[in-house]
């Protein structure tokens, strides 16, 4: 069966490990230029909370997550903002 539902896709680890996941929220920025995709694997903290990641969109137009303290920071706030919106 063909997936239809694009908000969900797989991303295949260094490791060759596949794991699925669904988009959540994507967004370009205007102050550095890259796009940002928030995604979950629909798992659950200790607390219940949605495991949720983000990634950024490389040169190469590959995907790799956001490491960046400051650059986290910046998206869990347009995260909270939109989450807020809802």
């Amino acid at each position: 069966m063909e997936n239809t539902d694009f908000n969900k896709f797989e991303f295949i680890k260094e490791n060759g490990e596949k794991i699925e996941y669904e988009k959540l929220v994507s967004f370009h920025s205007k102050k550095n230029g890259k796009f940002y995709m928030i995604v979950t694997d629909n798992t659950k903290d200790e607390f219940d909370n949605l495991n949720i990641y983000a990634y950024y969109m490389s040169n190469n137009f590959n995907f790799s997550p956001v490491e960046d303290e400051k650059e986290l920071e910046m998206v869990n706030a347009v995260y909270d903002k939109i989450q807020e919106e809802c």
